[in-house]
């Protein structure tokens, strides 16, 4: 089981990438994908109340299953066990099970995964449609990502043992601990609560 951390921003791109050039920060865009994540519960939201996450990515024309763990909480980052494999593999089987899903089945569509977690009773609660752009700055380890979330806005990821250390040399703050389902879902309740619905 991999161990995620992690340190979020709300920050325009622009403004991030014209910070990293003030600073003589040398860096290089690595890819550009778009990606759908379906954020999966129980009615109950047990996962969510737990402070886990089961998700069902969708990235170019494969499917990955993620089981994210309770988040451990630093001063600017937060860090969590994750375990994540593309469909059909070990690794998938494994963050099923850790939903409390036991996979007896050979899926290997997203149609057929959906139905299966659904008469298991898990359905989806909340969707994440972003355009990701991943980068690297130098001489950090950590991954960036600029992430364009529908219905959010422009955030920057700092992905990496030493996420901190980048946060602290670019002077970042106003840092976001929620998850972009967790913000999605509390977003769709606000416009709910606007427009009366119970």
């Amino acid at each position: 089981m991999a161990v995620e951390k992690e340190i979020k921003v709300k920050m325009p791109h622009d403004e991030f990438v014209g910070m990293l050039k003030s600073r003589g920060v040398n860096f290089s865009f690595i890819k550009e994908i778009c990606q759908v994540d379906l954020i999966l519960d129980y009615d109950d939201m047990r996962l969510l109340k737990e402070d886990s996450l089961l998700r069902i990515r969708k990235e170019n024309e494969s499917l990955f299953i993620t089981y994210k763990g309770p988040r451990r909480l630093g001063n600017v980052y937060k860090e969590r066990e994750e375990i994540e494999g593309e469909l059909g593999s070990e690794e998938s089987v494994l963050a099923l099970k850790m939903a409390g899903i036991y996979l007896n089945e050979d899926i290997r569509d997203e149609k057929a995964l959906i139905e299966f977690l659904s008469s298991r009773g898990i359905k989806i609660r909340a969707v994440v449609e972003k355009h990701r752009i991943v980068m690297r700055v130098y001489p950090w380890k950590s991954l960036i990502f600029l992430d364009d979330v529908k219905g959010l806005g422009e955030y920057i990821e700092i992905e990496g043992d030493d996420c901190q250390e980048v946060a602290k040399f670019l002077n970042l703050k106003n840092f976001v601990k929620e998850s972009y389902a967790e913000l999605i879902l509390r977003e769709s309740s606000l416009h709910q609560l606007s427009l009366g619905d119970p």
